[in-house]
């Protein structure tokens, strides 16, 4: 064999190299992309855990008259003004990973059912009101939507 071989054999040797490394990277791509997924997921879990678990007293008094249809004096008024905020900083936020491909569909609906849910609160629909025009016009669309939909 002559160098001249030698140096050919080397270049295929080189090229399956290359294509070995594109399909390795490519992978690697693919599971990272799985990974941001998953850690999206997770994120927006947690962030419903956290403003779900343990509600203080006065959350839990305006629960009560809101589902026996009571009205709220203003202090369970506020408090519960602030959780539906929490709610709809984490609905915007889960939106907005659903539409980047980051958040599985399946997922994405049970957080749609959450806002079809609180929809039907006349204190959720009141907040949305006023405070909606502070999330991007995709997300009120979205949402105004949603609200079409139930009313």
């Amino acid at each position: 064999m002559s160098i001249s071989d030698w140096g050919s054999i080397g270049e295929i040797v080189s090229g399956i190299g290359v294509i070995l490394s594109l399909i390795y990277v490519g992978v690697q791509v693919r599971k990272n992309s799985q990974d941001v997924r998953d850690n999206t997921a997770q994120q927006i879990l947690d962030l419903f855990v956290t403003i779900n678990h343990s509600p203080d007293e006065l959350l839990l008094a305006a629960f009560q008259k809101l589902y026996s249809d009571k009205p709220l004096d203003k202090h369970e008024q506020m408090r519960y003004s602030f959780y539906l905020r929490e709610q709809l900083e984490t609905y915007h936020s889960a939106y907005y990973h659903y539409k980047r491909g980051n958040l599985d569909q399946s997922l994405f609906q049970a957080v749609e059912q959450r806002i079809k849910n609180n929809s039907r609160f006349p204190q959720w629909r009141g907040l949305w009101k006023i405070s909606g025009d502070v999330y991007s016009k995709e997300f009120r669309d979205y949402v105004n939507g949603l609200l079409q939909e139930n009313a």
